[in-house]
């Protein structure tokens, strides 16, 4: 089998190697130059460099470097150093001991008779250092049927990229599913709601729309009845209580007004007295309308609200006289004795005004009692005068 002519490389032949005296020994391969798989080159050197021109034969060794260590990989023995080059070829034999795409190599020329892994731990050696260079296993001149699979390859895998209005189809496609399970988890937790609560509803003791939901008691009182200020003849004077609440309505409990709604036989059970008048209704109707209109659970917050704006009415009035009793030199204990005694004075007239109503009405029971008991009286006197008449008959 015949070898093709070698071609070396271009930047080998710059310049002749020798041309610069001793200052040339290796000149190719040249420091960082890069050899591919599949290639040739020539290993080039100066013949009449001292050390190379004294040998009768010199050996050409090719190390692989890793981590600073050096292997051996190839090496061309007995070549007459007065050629001055020397060709080679690139092949997978220079790969055999390295999985690496590119490497670091060396490439050293000593006599024949030298044993190279001496001189290269040698720092004081006589010969040449040995050129570093790079080895690439990437072949040049592959088989044309190795391209053109390489080739279908390539066409095929541009072929299965997806093209960017699929990828945009794709993408909206994903986002319109998530905003959709988003809505009908929405729907599906509204409507697990309202089952819950017409639930409750039904739970919470709801009975047919023919049953009113709220009944309402009437205020324990007997309407028929006379009212307390007026007096029909009755020898009993009026109470001091029923004296005091005859102006104003009797409102029933607040408890009896709003009642858990019961069942139909409850209901007519109880339905079985007599009707209501037209005034016990609108009695009935005017209370229920003042119970709706101020109910129990307004009535506290509203107080509670009217003692804190009385507090900080007096807390401002009182800053307010500090200040100006302050302005005018008056101290504050003296105007407190004072308003002291007023408060004193005040207290005094309404305990007055109540014994005057208490007497007031002391004294309206005693004209009651006066008037039953001249009633008495003329009774008395009518059956005496009576009974006197029939014994004078007799």
């Amino acid at each position: 089998m015949t070898h093709p002519t070698p071609v070396p490389e271009p930047d080998s032949f710059n310049s002749r190697c020798g041309d610069r005296g001793n200052m040339d020994t290796i000149c190719s391969p040249k420091p960082s130059q890069n050899w591919k798989n599949g290639s040739w080159h020539q290993i080039q050197w100066n013949p009449s460099y001292p050390s190379y021109a004294q040998a009768s034969s010199v050996n050409i060794y090719l190390y692989y470097v890793e981590n600073y260590h050096s292997t051996l990989i190839k090496n061309w023995s007995n070549v007459s150093p007065s050629q001055g080059e020397y060709a080679v070829q690139v092949d997978d034999s220079w790969f055999l001991l390295t999985q690496e795409t590119k490497n670091s190599a060396l490439i050293y020329l000593l006599p024949s008779n030298m044993d190279p892994a001496t001189e290269l731990q040698n720092r004081h050696s006589a010969y040449p250092k040995p050129v570093s260079f790079f080895i690439e296993n990437a072949s040049i001149g592959s088989n044309p049927q190795t391209n053109q699979s390489s080739a279908e390859q390539t066409d095929n895998s541009d072929n299965e990229v997806l093209r960017p209005w699929a990828i945009a189809l794709i993408v909206l496609a994903s986002i319109a599913a998530t905003v959709a399970l988003a809505v009908l988890l929405c729907l599906l937790r509204q409507v697990q709601r309202r089952k819950q609560l017409v639930y409750d509803e039904k739970d919470g003791g709801m009975v047919d729309s023919d049953v009113p939901s709220i009944a309402i008691a009437a205020p324990k009182q007997d309407w028929n009845a006379a009212p307390p200020h007026h007096i029909s003849g009755s020898i009993n004077p009026p109470t001091f209580s029923q004296y005091m609440a005859s102006s104003s309505l009797v409102v029933p409990d607040s408890s009896t007004m709003y009642l858990r709604p019961q069942s139909t036989s409850n209901i007519s059970s109880r339905s079985e007295g007599p009707p209501l008048t037209s005034n016990e209704a609108i009695m009935l109707a005017d209370s229920f309308r003042q119970q709706m209109r101020q109910p129990d659970w307004q009535r506290q917050p509203q107080a509670q609200l009217e003692d804190d704006s009385e507090q900080r009415r007096r807390t401002l009035s009182e800053e307010l006289l500090k200040k100006e009793l302050a302005a005018e030199g008056t101290l504050m204990k003296k105007v407190g004795k004072r308003a002291h005694m007023l408060s004193s004075i005040q207290f005094q007239d309404q305990q007055q005004q109540q014994e005057q109503v208490e007497y007031q009405y002391q004294r309206q029971q005693d004209e009651t009692v006066g008037d039953s008991s001249s009633v008495r009286r003329a009774r008395s006197r009518s059956n005496s005068s009576h009974h006197s008449s029939v014994i004078q008959s007799k």
